[in-house]
């Protein structure tokens, strides 16, 4: 499961790297764009949201790996 998560951040950053890059050369070039600027606060907001997602999966999954260790644990002894 880990390996297919890492894959598809890997293309969501890729996928985000591009889009940005995109979007920062339209911004060059049409630096007072009112569309292009709500564009670019928009786009921030939504790989903040997903970044913190990724966070919060990241933590649960500790969470439960630490959890299942100790469950473990207690049925060894």
């Amino acid at each position: 499961m880990q390996k297919l998560q890492n894959l598809k951040d890997l293309e969501y950053y890729a996928a985000s790297i591009s889009t940005n890059n995109i979007l920062l050369k339209w911004m060059r070039s049409k630096p007072k764009n009112k569309e292009l600027k709500l564009l670019s606060d928009n786009i921030i907001k939504i790989e903040f949201y997903v970044n913190q997602l990724q966070q919060n999966d990241r933590l649960n999954q500790e969470i439960i790996s630490e959890y299942r260790y100790k469950l473990n644990k207690l049925k060894l002894k």
